[in-house]
């Protein structure tokens, strides 16, 4: 099922393209290459299509980045870059490029996810005592003081009910949540822009989000020109690969004054960044770069210092996280605490 299909992770990548970088730079042909690498594969699927590959070259007649960009099994931006690095001569030199980005790329995820895990496991165990709470103790509860003729005050009625509603009908509120979250993966898919727009107004999240774009973008294009692309084209490409339609939009704007005008990157950026969503530092490397003639070390340069503040950032987003994903759970524990107990002290109070 493509539900459960086999991701290679940031680490099997960077090992694979690492060592093909290792086997070319010691004078193995293509052939050798991928049948040792096929041989080693990590796991079985990753080894399909390294032989995939390996037919569509040896076989065929085809290049090695149109190869890769035959499958969709490899990130975007992999077959371009080969591209560039076969037609400029530099392929060793271009696959240690893509194998140090994705190693760069998983470790800021990774510190997106170890920020996540702790807010996750805690709520996971709240959500645990809440569900024990409300299946096990209330129905007690409740029994008890109907035994006991108790008046029940109007919190506790309602909060008895909603258990006893949640406990007869709860098949038909978990057929609503799945169809709820179909509905919401569709309307994703369909309104990709609109979502992208909100994921860059999104409190708490979206400072997080709009470094990471400006990552993307820094550490992309530097690493499409290092590898023999124009401008215009650097900009194309990473258009596609930054994950947001309109952060891309912009980029491909760019691309075109550049190309329409004749005017630099950095100016076509500024014309184009209307909303400042390209963040100006990222465009103030880049003018530096096209004055230096270093543009991919300029843009790489940008690139780590905004790693450096992504981690900052995290930080602070993991802090907010956790409040916001335990508070509503310990309110709602609490609030069946109160509710279990108010008959018990109102009896206590008389």
């Amino acid at each position: 099922m493509e539900l459960f299909a086999y991701k290679p992770s940031a680490l099997d990548l960077y090992t694979f393209f690492r060592h093909f970088a290792a086997y070319v730079g010691s004078g193995n042909d293509l052939t050798t290459t991928l049948s040792d690498l096929a041989e080693n594969a990590p796991h079985e699927k990753m080894k399909e299509e390294i032989l995939r590959i390996l037919t569509a070259v040896e076989r065929d007649g085809e290049r090695l980045g149109d190869a890769f960009a035959r499958s969709g099994f490899w990130p975007e931006f992999v077959a371009q870059t080969i591209r560039a690095g076969e037609d400029s001569g530099k392929l060793e030199a271009i696959m240690k490029e893509i194998a140090n980005h994705l190693k760069q790329q998983g470790d800021v995820q990774r510190k997106v996810n170890q920020a996540l895990l702790t807010p996750k496991i805690v709520s996971f165990f709240l959500f645990a005592g809440f569900c024990i709470l409300a299946g096990v103790i209330v129905p007690r509860f409740e029994t008890m003081y109907a035994m006991q003729k108790l008046p029940l005050p109007w919190f506790t009625r309602l909060v008895f009910g909603i258990v006893n509603f949640v406990a007869g009908y709860w098949y038909l509120l978990l057929a609503l949540v799945v169809g709820a979250w179909f509905a919401w993966k569709r309307f994703l898919d369909n309104n990709q822009e609109l979502v992208d727009g909100w994921k860059l107004k999104l409190p708490i999240f979206k400072t997080v989000y709009y470094y990471l774009l400006q990552y993307r973008f820094t550490k992309m294009t530097a690493l499409l020109y290092l590898s023999g692309q124009s401008i215009p084209n650097a900009l194309n490409y990473t258009a596609k690969i930054v994950d947001n339609l309109v952060y891309g939009k912009i980029l491909e704007s760019a691309a075109r004054k550049i190309v329409a005008e004749g005017t630099t990157a950095a100016n076509a950026l500024r014309e184009a960044n209307h909303d400042k969503i390209v963040d100006y530092i990222a465009i103030a490397f880049l003018a530096t770069g096209e004055k230096n003639g270093k543009i991919d070390e300029q843009l790489a340069g940008a690139a780590a210092d905004y790693e450096d503040v992504i981690r900052v950032n995290i930080e602070k987003f993991s802090t907010l996280i956790s409040v916001l994903a335990l508070l509503p759970m310990a309110l709602a524990i609490t609030g069946l605490y109160i509710a279990v107990l108010a008959p018990q002290i109102g009896l206590f109070a008389r």
